[in-house]
C-alpha cells in the first residue's frame, strides 16, 4: 500500500512539475504575442477618417501634422526638403514616357548591324 502511495505522489509530483513548464511556457507565449501586437499596430498610421485622400491632401495632412507635433511652432528640416521636392513617376528607360516600363515598352529600337 505505501509503495502503491509512493509511485503516485511521484506521478503526481512529475505532472505538477509540468504543469509549472507549462504554464511558464504559455505566459512567455503571451508576452511575444503582445509585444508583437503592439509593433504591428505602432506601424499603422492612420490620417484619413473618411472619404478619399488624394496624394496631396495626404502631404498636406503629413506636414501640417508634423508642423503641430513641434513645440517652438516651427517646421521640421525633413519637412522643408520633402515640400521642395514632387513626386515623380517612373519612366520608360527606351521612351522616357509613364505608365510603362521598358520591358512592356512598344516603341522599337532598330539596329543597323552593317
Amino acid at each position: 500500500m505505501v509503495e502503491a502511495f509512493e509511485k503516485v505522489s511521484k506521478g503526481a509530483a512529475i505532472i505538477a512539475h509540468k504543469l509549472a513548464l507549462a504554464q511558464q511556457e504559455i505566459a512567455e507565449l503571451k508576452a511575444a504575442n503582445e509585444a508583437a501586437t503592439q509593433r504591428k499596430l505602432y506601424k499603422r498610421k492612420r490620417i484619413q477618417v473618411e472619404g478619399t485622400l488624394i496624394v496631396e491632401d495626404g502631404a498636406r495632412l503629413a506636414t501640417l501634422k508634423d508642423f503641430s507635433a513641434r513645440s517652438d511652432g516651427k517646421k521640421s528640416k525633413k519637412v522643408v526638403g520633402a515640400e521642395v521636392r514632387e513626386l515623380s513617376q517612373q519612366r520608360c528607360i527606351v521612351c522616357k514616357k509613364t505608365r510603362h516600363n521598358a520591358r512592356t515598352c512598344k516603341y522599337v529600337v532598330e539596329v543597323d548591324l552593317e
